[in-house]
């Protein structure tokens, strides 16, 4: 086991103190898509555009999913989503040709190209602080690895343009703009707060945010399982059992946030498996970036607070 490689999916043990409660979080499951396949084969229904060309999720979208594809045979069953829904909301702060937005521009561009020696730019002299562990260093990201943990958690908090001005945590220079990224677990907890009768972190533990237009709910954690719900930028329900379950079995499979199923259960009280790419926990990884002595900077990733 590499030295981090408990940070893959944010904090696989670590105890967080939240309301008095001591937590410990677990990793998603990775279950390898069978077959090969991944979730850039259709585990969006609106994922690729009339002329064929793929097309990211829209994420402000909370109408039903709707097959864009008229090459497609069918429309999908609206049974797959005739049923109680919890969407959430995201909007993206950052302005167009703004500073910050071409900073953001480069850094997504970095990550698709697994530019190391950006990445080593951005980041503090001291190490980048990350979840409640000691600060981490560039050798500690695994960067010369494509496929490494830090990767994909990169990818997966930049992949959307989904972020806000942060006022939770003061800049290192006052008068400075701290933004974060993804901004998903802030609009959780401005539409979804935590009910009062609710203890230490089982309720953000519990949840899954669900982005992406027209996600495919499978009944077993394989592309070629048949399809048993579809959801859109909405929540739903850990299946902990299942979670458990397959941890159990799976101790030694490679985990992270892009590959891999996380098991949930839908309003209807159905089950099934959603592609981890699409999959959100409001404890997951969220960037800081600030400006420190004229240059953008990851300052810091939180995770599991």
């Amino acid at each position: 086991m590499k030295k981090v490689h408990w940070w893959m999916v944010g904090i696989v043990a670590v105890s967080a103190f939240v309301g008095g409660a001591i937590a410990i979080i677990q990793p998603r499951i990775a279950v390898s898509p069978q077959g090969g396949d991944s979730a850039e084969n259709g585990e969006v229904a609106s994922q690729t555009g009339g002329d064929g060309s793929k097309q990211p999720p829209d994420i402000g979208e909370s109408a039903p999913p709707k097959e864009e594809d008229p090459a497609a045979p069918e429309t999908p069953d609206p049974k797959l989503y005739d049923f109680p829904h919890q969407r959430l909301q995201i909007a993206d702060q950052v302005q167009a040709g703004s500073e910050f937005g071409q900073f953001r521009n480069q850094l997504q561009q970095a990550i698709k190209n697994r530019d190391a020696a950006f990445i080593e730019s951005i980041l503090p002299p001291d190490g980048l602080a990350y979840g409640f562990g000691l600060p981490i260093t560039s050798s500690d990201m695994d960067l010369s690895d494509p496929n490494g943990w830090f990767w994909e958690n990169l990818e997966k908090m930049l992949v959307r343009n989904s972020c806000e001005l942060d006022g939770d945590y003061p800049p290192t220079t006052p008068g400075e703009e701290v933004w974060i990224c993804p901004n998903v677990t802030k609009a959780f907890y401005r539409q979804y707060p935590p009910p009062a009768d609710a203890e230490g972190v089982e309720y953000e533990y519990s949840t899954v945010i669900v982005l992406g237009q027209g996600v495919n709910v499978r009944a077993a954690p394989s592309v070629e399982s048949p399809v048993v719900g579809i959801l859109s930028n909405e929540l739903v329900k850990v299946n902990q059992p299942e979670r458990e379950r397959l941890l159990s079995q799976n101790l030694d499979a490679p985990s992270g946030p892009i590959q891999g199923w996380t098991p949930v259960i839908l309003p209807n009280q159905v089950k099934g498996y959603v592609f981890n790419r699409y999959a959100y926990q409001p404890l997951d990884e969220r960037a800081l970036f600030e400006k420190i002595d004229g240059q953008w900077q990851m300052v810091r990733v939180l995770a599991g607070d």
